[in-house]
Formats: C-alpha cells, structure tokens, sequence
C-alpha cells in the first residue's frame, strides 16, 4: 500500500502538468508537478528549522491550499499535525497546542498567532509559519515565515530523506468539546492510506474537475477525499459557503464532494425558484416532481433497492409495476424539460456527487434520486479516516449509507451486551478494518472505551442491516449531535444553559442530520404566567403565543451564547413547548433521573421536524 507522501511524488512524475489545485481565494494555483515541488520546498525548510520525525505541530487554519502544502511537508519530515480551525476558541487551542506536546505552530491567522503568543514563548516554538494573506510584523521572539518565505528558505536547503512506517502516526485530529476536553484522535499513515484503493473500488471516479473544500480542511472527510481526488489526477477546485453557489457557474465541476447541509442548499435553491414561478407553472413543476418521486418508489421496489419493502409480495410488485408503466411518460418528459435545468444551476457537467459528515434527510435523498442527480451518500467517523461506507453507483439505495467498505467489517450488536443482532434489528454499530484509528492522544481511558478487545470500533450509532448488507443509520447511542454541515455537538452544556433559565423546566436539546440546534422544552408554567401578564401576551393561552415564544427563544439564545466556549453553530435556531414533563412513568425517563433522549426524539419527531419548516 502506497502511503500518501510517496503518492504526491508518484503524481507529479505522471500528471505532471495537469493542473493539481486551483483556488482563487489564497491566491495559490498549481500542477501536480509543482505541488510536490512546493511541497518538498516547505519540508526543506521547516526541517531546517528543526523539525525531526515524531515531533508534533500545530496546524491551525480554516479553508486554505497552502494548508495541503504543509501538510504533505509535515508527512514528508516524518513528523504529525495536530490540527484544528484557526476560528476556535483561543482557550481551545492553547489547550490543543500543550496537549499535542507541538513544537511549533501553522496557521491562517495574526489573531491566533497573538493569542498564542505566550504559550509559543514559554513552550520555546521552534517556528511559526503564516499561510494567509496579510503583511505580517515580525516582532515576535520566535522565527516568523509566511509561505513565500518558506519556500524560499527550501530553495536554499537539502531535504533528508525519512523512513515512514505504515504505523507511524500521521495526524492527530481533535474534535470539538462542548463539555469535557477535545480528544485527539491517532491516525497512522496506513489509516489514511488505506482509504485511497477502498474509494477507488467504491467510487471509482475519473480524472475531471472537483469542486471541494466546503468542509474544514482539516476535517477527516474533507482530507481523505482530496488525497483521493488527487489520486485520480482530478482537479480540486476549493470554495466556500459564501461563494458556493457562484462557484458551480466559475469551475462548472463533474464532481461535487459535500456535506448534506450543502445538498440542503442546492435543493432548497430550487424550491425557491420554483416558488417564484407564477401559480400555474408551480403546479405543473410540483406535479412532474411528485410524479417523479412516486415512480422512483415504485422502480425502487421493484428492483429489490428499498430499505422499507425488502420482500414485496406478488401483488405488490405488479400494483407498482403498474405505477411505474404508467407515470414512466411524465418522469420522461420532466427529465427533458425540467430537470436538465436543476443539472445547470449546477454548473451544467455534473456527474455525481459524494455526501458525508452526517446522513442526507430523506426528502433530499428522494429528490435528487427522482430528478436524476445522483448523490452517493457515505458514512464515518473521524476515528476511522473517516471513510466506512458509500453508497455505490450501481445500487444506490435510498436512506442507507451503503456496504462496508473494501477490508470493512460491520457488526449490529446489543447495546448492552455487545452481542451481534439479526440481519434487520437495531442495535449498535460497530465496525472493523484498516482505517480504524491507533487511539486518543494521552488517553488510554477514553481509547478502551471504544476500541473493543476484538479489533472493533464501536461507533456510538444506531443502526440496522438490509439483507443484502447495507447499513441503515437511525441515531446515535452516545450524546452527540451532527448537523448537517457536519460540525460535531455535544449538546450537555447547551442544555445545561437553557435550564438556568426560569422558563425552562426541562430541555431536551435536538438538530441531528439537521442545519441548526433547537429544543424541546418542558415548560416552567408559573414563571410564563408572571411573564406573559408582565408583557400582557397570551393571557388565554401563553404556551401558543408567538410573541411570547419570541420574547423566551431571546433569552435562551442569550443564555447559550453567553457560555465562554460558545461557538456559532451552537446558536438554538427554534424551540417548542412540550407540556408533559419526562417521566419514568411515560418511558422519557430513567429511575436514576436520565432522559431517555432517543425516546424523547422518537415521540415528539413532528414537532422537531416543524421546528425546522
């Protein structure tokens, strides 16, 4: 298996002047063979700076080329990145930089570079390297490089060569805490690179443009699907969410490589336009669009690929036979007419797209299956690389994220006995296989937690399997929640907020697989009453007053950002009022007083899905 430093050199010797990168928002376009170029000029420098193989640094940037550039020079040294975004906390990555034992410091940002000042002088950094674009003052007391600087110190220099084994770690990637402290999670340079002939055999995509970085850089998914994107001789176009929608039309890309949030986006662009139609084309638009989808159910019944109805009857299958025969006209004419415009606003050369990071929500999965865009979902976690499954192109079964991966092993057990379930029944996932990580930096505890004696990873997920062994996802069993952008929540300490409000009696916090948090809450009656006579709203019915609702989500919003580790995402978009408290006696509850939050989500799933209409 080829590792990834050693793949760089591989293809700047066969790709050499086709174009590697190209982002016009650091200013930094290149081919392959200058890439590597570039990369081997930073690892000449910062190995004279003094970085040897096994010392760590902190890599701390958002969305940048020149990060990919010191990331393969940091691998090329021997040497392990400690990453994490330049836009976290201060606190945070103080607590990264000691915790990762780093000996210098990457980054985007002045203001972190600042804010790091005196932990940098007291740990002795042996560097500081700036990627961003600003004129940076050099008045620091440790050595300061921009990129250009760097790769001219390179020029000057002659790189060592250094053994790398398939078990020396590579990166250690940290995940967002909201209550304890980030983990930092041991991936080895096999763990990476065994994703590379997996997704290969999954994906199988050509050389084309790629339209990427959406996600962090250095998120997992993000990451391992560029190293593949380049492993293919593909183009990898960044943008940002900002710029997103403008960017299909710039790099018109074959492939989109995203989180759901961003299909969300693109579906709910659609919708849009669709509403700005005058009332007679939204009927026809809408009529074609469910016409489409039924017929989509229908095909997939008849093909064995839906998750719902394994084993139709006979019956069955000739009333859906019948459904399909007869709608299969319109869902043709839909394709020609309006369809292949949903396919321009995406650049017009769409091929397919990868989701990941979080599961897609059903109803985009069901549009873009029936208007024909394909979107292949996937399922990881940062402790496997991320990569454990995809959904491949020739059975792309809705709602599922897929088989296990090349060399992947999945294995539904009970949660509490760890014993394997049959082939339909939920329990916990747990998976097995190369990319499965070495453990947490300095935390045995937490590492034997989840890193069973048989080699298996439990994955805190919830989930089934299909006959023909695909793995369907339908929660978590640990207390944390993705978005749909893929930021990782642990939503303890924003419940644990809202509850030192007046008003709040109980809260459960909710938003997996969605864009944004919102809350179930038990409501604290008395104190509404004195605010509702206060404001004098809602004197019949304060729980269903919209004013007053307001005048509540302000508080709580406040309560939540006022916490010192606040961070953007964790902002509480909506709440309801749910009126029966949570109880051992209806099931919410445990006897030792623990809300039983998968309960809580099943029984009240309408009214968290209307928070989000």
């Amino acid at each position: 298996m080829k590792l990834i430093h050693v793949l760089f050199k591989d293809l700047a010797k066969r790709y050499g002047s086709h174009i590697a990168v190209e982002d016009n928002y650091c200013g930094y376009t290149a081919t392959y063979k200058q890439l590597y170029n570039d990369i081997m000029l930073a690892a000449a420098g910062i190995q004279s700076l003094g970085l040897e193989k096994g010392m760590h640094v902190a890599q701390f940037s958002e969305n940048c080329s020149r990060w990919l550039v010191l990331d393969q020079a940091i691998f090329n040294c021997g040497a392990v990145n400690a990453v994490r975004g330049s836009l976290a906390p201060i606190d945070e990555l103080k607590y990264i930089y000691e915790q990762s034992d780093s000996v210098a410091l990457i980054t985007d940002s002045i203001k972190v570079i600042d804010g790091l000042n005196d932990l940098l002088n007291e740990k002795s950094a042996k560097f500081v390297i700036y990627l961003g674009n600003q004129t940076i003052q050099n008045t620091y007391n440790f050595p300061v490089y921009n990129f250009d600087n760097l790769l001219e110190l390179g020029k000057n220099e002659t790189f060592s060569e250094i053994e790398i084994k398939n078990d020396d770690i590579a990166t250690l990637i940290y995940s967002s805490g909201t209550t304890g402290k980030p983990k930092g999670v041991m991936l080895t340079h096999e763990n990476i690179a065994s994703q590379l002939p997996a997704a290969k055999h999954a994906l199988d995509l050509k050389e084309t443009k790629t339209l990427t970085a959406v996600l962090p850089i250095w998120h997992a998914y993000e990451r391992t699907c560029e190293y593949y994107i380049f492993s293919i001789g593909s183009r990898l176009c960044y943008t940002n969410i900002k710029n997103f929608k403008k960017d299909l039309q710039v790099y018109k890309p074959h492939y989109l490589i995203a989180v759901p949030r961003i299909y969300e986006a693109i579906y709910d662009a659609v919708i849009t336009e669709v509403r700005k139609k005058s009332t007679t084309a939204q009927k026809i638009i809408n009529f074609f669009i469910k016409s489409s989808t039924k017929r989509n159910f229908s095909k997939r019944i008849l093909e064995g690929t839906c998750i719902m109805n394994q084993s139709p009857t006979l019956g069955e299958k000739v009333k859906h036979r019948v459904i399909s025969s007869t709608l299969a006209p319109i869902d043709h004419v839909a394709k020609n007419l309006i369809y292949s415009k949903f396919k321009q606003a995406l650049g017009g050369r769409y091929i397919k797209g990868i989701s990941g990071g979080g599961a897609l929500a059903r109803h985009i999965d069901d549009f873009f299956l029936s208007v024909g865009i394909e979107v292949l979902v996937g399922y990881g976690l940062t402790e496997t690389s991320p990569i454990l499954s995809v959904r491949p192109s020739e059975n792309n079964k809705a709602y599922s994220v897929g088989p296990a991966f090349l060399n992947t092993e999945f294995l539904v057990v009970n949660q509490e006995t760890l014993q394997p379930v049959p082939v339909g029944q939920k329990g916990v996932v747990l998976a097995r296989g190369p990319q499965v990580m070495k453990g947490y930096y300095k935390d045995p505890e937490n590492t034997k937690k989840v890193k069973l004696s048989n080699g298996f990873l439990n994955t805190g997920d919830i989930g089934w399997m299909t006959n023909d062994g695909y793995l369907v996802l339908t929660g978590r069993s640990k207390d944390i929640i993705v978005l749909s952008n893929g930021e990782n929540i642990e939503p303890e300490a924003i419940e644990q907020s809202c509850m030192t409000s007046p008003f709040v009696k109980q809260v459960v916090i909710a938003g997996q697989d969605k864009n944004a948090l919102s809350a179930l809450i038990v409501p604290n009656m008395e104190a509404i009453k004195e605010l509702a006579n206060k404001k004098n709203l809602g004197a019949d019915n304060p729980l269903k007053c919209n004013e007053l609702k307001n005048e509540i989500l302000k508080e709580l919003r406040e309560r939540v950002q006022n916490r010192k580790t606040f961070r953007s995402h964790e902002r509480l978009a909506n709440f309801d009022f749910v009126e029966e408290e949570f109880t051992p006696e209806n099931g919410l509850m445990t006897m030792t007083a623990k809300i039983k939050k998968n309960e809580v989500y099943e029984r009240y799933r309408e009214k968290i899905e209307a928070m989000y209409k």
